[in-house]
């Protein structure tokens, strides 16, 4: 551990006191289990005091195993205290609530005496309400007819409107047909030459005659098809054409047809936008009167409904306060079982707190004497002081784990890649104590089923697998009461895990978060958390295994065949529950911080608070893609 690496121990005299120390630890292995674990740390510093490469680096193994010894003691002074205050808290719930179901009881006697006097007076309301139900009805008939009556004035309005807008097209289109005729009528004579821009000659030439008549008839024919606003136009064009003379002021007038027909048609263009944002205005008046009037007929069937359900809750009422004698008697005796449950489960607790708070005596005194002895051995009080603080900190793990992101995703890996994938696939991840430095090795398998090792790449700032572990293939789990989620650090570098949401979701170290994206939670591969929850008498999960020192979730989950319960649940520390449902009332994870006594790194629920499990199959790897 880095925190011991600056602590020497110079007073460690003998090579034989590590001996001694183990021999010391196996009297006391029959007091606790977790002496076997602290004897197992002891053999392995002994092998390791006496390597010349632990020496060089400065280490103390057998500094380590004091360090393991004062977390111990921490842990165990802590689960203590944790007892008392939640035997405490419990008994005192169990005396309450003896008082209140005793109260119920007499309550239940009272009320059958009342059961009649209160239908009637359930008759009273709903019978009263009926006449309100007709007159809503009458009110809802008639906005319905105002809503049509609205609609009807809506609709002719919009027939007026269409007409209008017919007729106007009407008029753009003759406008366009008699500015089509000016411009042909003014086209005829130019090309006829008469009017003596182009040629002089034409005016003295023989022909001047034939030339006026033939443009004269070319100006009738036209008049045949041309639209009769510009009839008289053409027929006074046909007359000038006819004498020869007056060019000029046919040429004025026709200019001037040009430019009424273009006003009139600009004025036509104005009036009719003027009308259409006047019927818009009016068509949105309308509609909100229709609006008003559906919304007041809306509010009447609302109070319609209101009203039936209101009847109809007086009248189910009335019919549960007719269940005479017979049914406060059951419910009384119902009660009264409840209060049996309930002095039978505080009677249990009581036994159950008796023999594990012998237990964690007997522990804690264990350790005190392992600890008197590592003192009595000389070794430096500087340990103590110098991992008290750390030790707390530390937490145990071992096993196969899924390991979720707070981001929903479950870690997974192809080829030597981990990101996280989805939900419907995980990776399993074997976790594994290092006993020299209290860290992990965390390590999957491949096909062949050889260990591949998540490691740190420094350089690329990427986690990745390798088959053999290196010293930043060391990682340490931080522990987050309040949110139940682990931050996986790297022992060598400092660095924890994030996904990276940005690149395809790999777990990364490009950057350093303390969010949902650095968070993971660690699931067993054959079942799920589900959450933390309130205790409530009849409703929690129905089949009890019972209360052990040593459980843990592992444990209990095989108490619980996926056969037979879909759940199971552990509360107040060390109990053990089976079942199909269960309460769904949530409490904050923070309630629910209880360290299983089996540890595991596992959360056993709370006091009066429970936390659930899904038994489920495991869930699949990723399929391997074919390159």
């Amino acid at each position: 551990m880095k925190f011991l690496s600056a602590v020497v121990i110079a007073a460690l005299t003998v090579a034989a006191s590590p001996h001694e120390m183990v021999a010391h630890i196996e009297k006391h292995l029959h007091k606790s289990t977790r002496l076997a674990e602290l004897k197992a740390a002891t053999l392995i510093a002994l092998k390791m005091q006496s390597s010349e490469e632990v020496k060089k680096t400065g280490r103390s193994p057998m500094a380590e195993v004091a360090a393991l010894t004062d977390m111990m003691l921490i842990q165990t002074e802590n689960e203590i205290t944790q007892l008392q205050v939640a035997h405490t808290k419990y008994q005192g719930t169990c005396k309450k609530n003896k008082h209140a179901w005793s109260d119920v009881i007499a309550d239940k006697k009272r009320v059958q005496d009342n059961k009649f006097k209160e239908a009637d007076g359930q008759f009273s309301k709903w019978n009263h309400l009926l006449p309100v139900l007709p007159e809503l009805d009458k009110k809802i008939r008639n906005a319905d007819v105002e809503v049509r009556k609205e609609e009807e004035k809506l609709q002719a309005a919009q027939a007026g409107r269409n007409l209008a807008h017919k007729r106007y097209q009407k008029a753009m289109t003759d406008h366009a047909k008699a500015l089509d005729d000016v411009r042909a009528i003014r086209l005829i004579l130019q090309n006829s030459n008469l009017d003596g821009r182009s040629n002089k000659e034409a005016r003295v030439s023989a022909g001047k005659k034939t030339a006026l008549a033939e443009v004269r008839s070319s100006l009738l024919e036209y008049k045949e098809e041309a639209h009769p606003i510009t009839h008289n136009l053409i027929q006074l064009a046909a007359e000038v054409a006819a004498q020869g003379s007056g060019m000029d002021t046919i040429y004025k007038l026709i200019y001037k047809t040009r430019d009424a027909l273009i006003t009139s048609r600009n004025k036509l263009t104005k009036e009719e936008e003027t009308a259409v944002s006047s019927w818009r205005t009016s068509k949105i008046a309308h509609q909100n009167d229709i609006n008003d009037v559906r919304i007041l007929r809306q509010s009447y069937y609302t109070r319609s409904g209101i009203t039936r359900r209101q009847i109809g809750v007086h009248k189910k009422y009335e019919g549960s306060l007719k269940i005479k004698m017979a049914q406060a008697v059951k419910i009384k005796e119902e009660h009264k079982i409840m209060k049996d449950f309930l002095l039978v489960a505080c009677a249990e607790d009581q036994r159950v707190y008796s023999r594990t708070f012998a237990s964690k005596l007997n522990e804690k005194k264990a350790l005190l004497a392992v600890q008197k002895k590592l003192v009595s051995l000389k070794w430096s009080n500087k340990v103590y002081s110098a991992v008290e603080q750390v030790s707390a900190g530390i937490t145990y793990l071992k096993g196969v784990y899924n390991l979720k992101s707070n981001l929903g995703r479950y870690v997974t890996h192809q080829g030597t890649t981990l990101s996280c994938m989805g939900t419907k696939h995980a990776g399993k991840f074997h976790i594994a104590l290092q006993p020299d430095d209290l860290s992990y090795l965390i390590f999957t398998e491949d096909s062949k089923k050889k260990k591949m090792y998540v490691t740190l790449d420094e350089d690329k700032n990427r986690v990745y697998l390798r088959f053999d572990p290196t010293q930043y293939s060391r990682w340490n789990f931080k522990f987050d009461k309040s949110k139940q989620t682990f931050q996986i650090d790297n022992k060598k570098a400092g660095v924890n895990w994030y996904v990276d949401a940005a690149d395809k979701f790999e777990v990364s170290t490009k950057i350093q978060v303390n969010d949902d994206r650095s968070q993971f939670k660690l699931e067993r591969t054959t079942y799920s958390e589900v959450g933390c929850f309130k205790n409530k008498i009849n409703k929690q999960l129905e089949h009890y295994v019972g209360a052990f020192n040593n459980m843990n979730t592992e444990k209990c989950a095989k108490a619980c065949p996926i056969e037979k319960y879909p759940y199971f649940g552990l509360t107040e520390g060390k109990q053990c529950f089976c079942g199909k449902t269960f309460n769904k009332d949530p409490a904050p994870y923070s309630d629910c911080s209880a360290i299983c006594p089996g540890r595991g790194g596992e959360s056993c629920g709370g006091s009066f608070r429970t936390i659930v499990f899904k038994n489920e199959k495991e869930k699949p790897l990723v399929p391997t893609t074919k390159k």
